[in-house]
């Protein structure tokens, strides 16, 4: 529960960084190495003091952001807590006649403890809101295994694990507040938050991580694009550049988040939604007004999106965009060249395939650049830094690399002003089903 727990507070609450999961099951199996060595690593003496701390400040570093003392804190105190846990089986450990039966419960305790966190909180709690119950229960175990060892251990013990009980209250109050729903599921916490004032802003976030807002007051405001579909991002000047040809457009979205790119639908229009999580069209179709609002035809479609792409013998798009990025972390198999051809083979001809590629540890242009060029494509990347006009307007940082058969939407305004070419980078080759190297691409 510890190593899952403490996985998901660092990798989904405080940071989506590439990798960072490796370290705590390292830590976690480390711990387990030395508990059952022979050479007797778990002291007493040492460990049980340095779990109190850990409880402590792991407890209340719940709701920090700082990346700097967050992690380290959170990955030290699994460390000690895991030593603890482990050393106290050790010390515990039977005959040899008995080994069997030992090892076996636990086996069963490691798959209680994953599908306790893993399945059943995804279930019973509207966020990670385990770490700090499961800190508290780290503590009363403490306290159960030391009871033999007079009254003082087990009397500090429980009093820690009264501390990290409040510390787990404080963070699912913090997470409360101006938040009007949450869910959670396998693919991750998600929140929907109000603030205000001067202007009444609703926000989509999973994990530290926005996925969208809209300004719902004033009313005027309410279906201008926000976050990186701004009218200057590459999303932005593309869908501008197929508008002015003057046909109506049909526009495929990999990723729902709050329905943002409805706000540019006209009627004729036809934009059809790509989602695999079901609470997120819950949340988009119910908080947000973007689709409601949209003049254009809305369709959502759930499921992987590129194997209903696959499947479907639908229309052909004038656009397809592609951004169904978990936080900052990447569905491989969207960005793979089986994945390019499936988008293409769906465009028009004179077509756009737009992919998101903001990322604030990876750099994922160059992956689409060697994509494009392996299919003789015409890419390029547009960035966007928002004006402290469009930040007022909920708009963010993008960056969106376009690609297409022909020239004629790179060359055409009020795209050819801002596209540049994307620079390459050594040592990255085609992403296929079968490979993709995120270590190649890390910023």
């Amino acid at each position: 529960m510890l190593l899952i727990s403490v996985s998901n507070h660092i990798c989904q609450n405080i940071a989506s960084i590439p990798f960072l999961w490796i370290i705590p099951l390292a830590l976690y199996l480390l711990t387990f190495i030395l508990c059952f060595d022979t050479s007797g690593w778990y002291k007493r003496s040492l460990f049980l003091p340095l779990a109190g701390i850990a409880v402590v400040a792991m407890g209340a570093t719940l709701t920090s952001l700082e990346l700097k003392v967050a992690i380290p804190v959170h990955l030290v105190g699994l460390f000690v807590l895991c030593m603890v846990c482990h050393g106290e089986l050790s010390v515990s450990r039977p005959s040899a006649r008995h080994l069997t039966g030992f090892f076996l419960i636990i086996s069963a305790g490691g798959v209680l403890g994953g599908v306790s966190v893993g399945i059943a909180a995804s279930y019973l709690l509207t966020g990670y809101y385990e770490l700090g119950m499961v800190l508290a229960l780290a503590a009363i175990l403490v306290a159960l295994s030391t009871r033999h060892l007079g009254i003082w251990i087990p009397a500090i013990a429980a009093s820690i694990a009264t501390l990290a009980a409040y510390f787990s209250y404080s963070q699912i109050e913090a997470d409360g507040t101006a938040v009007i729903a949450s869910e959670r599921s396998f693919y991750g916490a998600l929140r929907v938050k109000d603030y205000a004032p001067p202007d009444h802003v609703r926000t989509l976030q999973h994990g530290a991580i926005r996925h969208g807002a809209q300004i719902m007051e004033p009313v005027a405001d309410r279906r201008k694009a926000s976050s990186y579909y701004g009218p200057n991002s590459g999303f932005g000047l593309a869908i501008k550049s197929l508008q002015d040809r003057g046909a109506p457009l049909n526009i495929a979205v990999i990723g729902l988040g709050t329905g943002t790119t409805a706000a540019y639908g006209r009627s004729g229009d036809l934009i059809r939604f790509y989602e695999i999580n079901p609470q997120v069209v819950d949340l988009a179709q119910k908080h947000f007004r973007y689709m409601s609002d949209s003049q254009a035809k809305v369709e959502v479609a759930l499921g992987d999106a590129r194997l209903t792409l696959e499947r479907e013998r639908g229309p052909q798009f004038d656009l397809i965009a592609v951004d169904a990025f978990s936080g900052d972390s990447i569905p491989t198999h969207l960005l793979t060249i089986e994945a390019l051809d499936a988008y293409i083979s769906r465009l028009k001809p004179g077509g756009a395939l737009l992919i998101h590629t903001t990322n604030r540890y990876l750099t994922l242009p160059p992956v689409i650049k060697v994509l494009a060029e392996s299919r003789k494509l015409h890419a390029g990347l547009i960035e966007h830094e928002p004006t402290e006009e469009e930040a007022n307007m909920q708009q963010s940082d993008s960056d969106w690399v376009i690609v297409s058969r022909d020239r004629r939407i790179l060359d055409s305004e009020p795209v050819a002003a801002r596209i540049q070419p994307i620079k390459g980078r050594d040592g990255i080759n085609l992403w296929t089903d079968d490979y993709n190297n995120l270590f190649r691409i890390l910023k």
